[in-house]
């Protein structure tokens, strides 16, 4: 699970660690799975569930292509800097080839 994914939802539902959260998610899975026997469980409470159980892949995956473009974008303008400077070191060498000429 991305990390911050799993920071913001231990902070917002009071869990210690990263495997109380794997824990507290499997929970869900599991008792998405046998609402219709737990006649306990309201309505609202099995909407609830069954809304984190695709929200939170949802979140996870939005992170991961911001990531990712982050990570592009860092590249791309890595590369277009290392051109500048070698054109701004061949245009330099240049100048100087031209004033030692006269």
């Amino acid at each position: 699970m991305n990390p911050l994914l799993s920071r913001q939802l231990r902070k917002a539902f009071a869990i210690e660690s990263d495997s109380e959260l794997q824990e507290w998610v499997n929970a869900l899975h599991s008792n998405s799975n046998s609402n219709e026997n737990d006649k306990s469980n309201s309505n609202e409470l099995a909407k609830l569930k069954q809304g984190l159980l695709t929200l939170i892949p949802r979140i996870e995956d939005s992170y991961a292509f911001s990531e990712r473009d982050m990570k592009l974008k860092d590249r791309s303008l890595q590369i277009s800097s290392e051109e500048l400077l070698a054109a701004n070191k061949k245009t330099k060498g240049g100048k100087q080839t031209t004033a030692t000429c006269y």
